[in-house]
């Protein structure tokens, strides 16, 4: 097995997927701290997230530390001005689906998950990073507003607005 692969839960060999960390220097830090979790399909997390990314990785390793529960990252990237971290839990707690949230262009769904369970505190985990990112720029990290360019949903401030 090369050094890009790991075994999953049920052990089936996986590769790590592609990820843009160069404006990321706390995701990477986050990551390298936990190799686990490192995204399976390609991801890209904007400078202007950086942190608020970091902190929910963290806090997803410390949970699944905490209960046992392997919890890895499938995939993370800004989708229609939003952040998304997609997540794979090792845990039978999924429901039916249910809405993640809604824009006037998409509806994002997922699998819901048990009162209690640990999937339902790691989606907690994810909502609320995605929740402090909605007010961010995506590029700087400064407050920031939904705004389209040229045809692309972004979160800018007004200074990466107008370039």
């Amino acid at each position: 097995m090369d050094e890009d692969q790991d075994i999953d839960n049920v052990g089936r060999e996986r590769s790590k997927g592609q990820i843009y960390l160069d404006d990321a220097p706390a995701t990477r830090a986050a990551l390298e701290a936990h190799p686990t979790m490192w995204p399976r399909i390609f991801s890209d997390v904007p400078k202007g997230w950086d942190a608020e990314v970091a902190q929910a990785l963290t806090e997803l390793a410390r949970l699944s530390a905490e209960t046992g529960v392997e919890i890895a990252v499938v995939q993370i990237k800004s989708k229609l001005a939003e952040l998304r971290i997609y997540l794979d839990v090792a845990e039978d707690s999924v429901g039916p689906l249910e809405e993640a949230g809604s824009t006037p262009l998409s509806t994002h769904f997922r699998s819901s998950a048990q009162p209690g369970s640990v999937r339902e505190r790691a989606n907690a985990i994810a909502d609320a990073a995605a929740a402090r990112c909605a007010t961010r720029c995506e590029r700087c990290g400064a407050d920031a507003v939904r705004v389209n360019k040229g045809g692309w949903l972004v979160i800018a401030c007004p200074t990466h607005a107008r370039s």
